[in-house]
């Protein structure tokens, strides 16, 4: 899995860029915890299995240990990758370092990666937000296929592929690629239109999988463990 993906990566970086020095959490980073919610200025996957390690392994992640949710992600926002435990069927891999979906290649990356995951697991889902940056992304796999694909970078599409899903379709989403958007030079001024925000990426991942800022209020979860490490990313 992520195979051809991993290669790219590897002929991109140098032994010093795979090979960092491990970092230890402290101690009551293995501490059973419950679930910390997260999705704002971040980016994440939604992968339909409960198998973390095979996941993990699978991801391609290094320098890997125990960890909970709260010092997953805390290095999240960091520098690391956390595989979350998994909700309703669900696990994330959550990191800040993730691609954003700001340009073709860029794109076509995480394309690549949902389709390799989703072969493996079934379904694949990525997620991204980043206020400052105008920054609102959702792309969705199933089965080795893109569903459908939609990304915002300050104003701009850089993907808007598939059908709109369920969740979406009560919006007029923005399409600055769509021949709408070129034979109307009002476009960008027109009431009719919904620009995607981080509570819209929010509804998505709920509809699609969890949506992430519920997590806090999932009490009924048991404390598990997740798994940090690091990526080629």
């Amino acid at each position: 899995m992520l195979k051809n993906l991993l290669d790219r990566l590897l002929k991109k970086k140098g032994q010093a860029d795979l090979d960092p020095p491990k970092h230890l959490i402290p101690l009551e980073g293995t501490m059973l915890d419950r679930p910390v919610s997260f999705g704002y200025k971040c980016n994440w996957l939604a992968v339909h299995t409960i198998e973390t390690d095979k996941l993990a392994d699978g991801f391609g992640l290094s320098d890997t240990t125990p960890c909970n949710w709260e010092y997953g992600i805390h290095y999240a926002y960091e520098d690391r990758f956390f595989v979350s435990p998994p909700v309703d069927g669900w696990t994330f891999i959550v990191s800040s370092h993730l691609p954003f979906a700001e340009d073709q290649q860029t794109v076509s990356l995480i394309k690549t990666m949902l389709i390799d995951l989703s072969r493996e697991f079934g379904q694949a889902q990525y997620f991204g937000t980043l206020r400052t940056a105008g920054y609102d992304s959702w792309i969705k796999a199933e089965n080795g296929r893109i569903i459908r694909a939609y990304s915002l970078v300050d104003g701009t599409n850089t993907i808007v592929e598939g059908e709109p899903t369920a969740p979406e379709k009560k919006y007029n989403l923005l399409n600055t690629l769509s021949e709408e958007y070129d034979n109307d030079p009002n476009y960008l001024d027109r009431q009719d239109i919904d620009h995607p925000d981080e509570s819209m990426t929010m509804e998505i991942a709920g509809a699609w999988s969890f949506n992430p800022q519920d997590l806090k209020d999932r009490t009924d979860l048991a404390p598990r463990l997740g798994i940090l490490g690091r990526s080629f990313f």
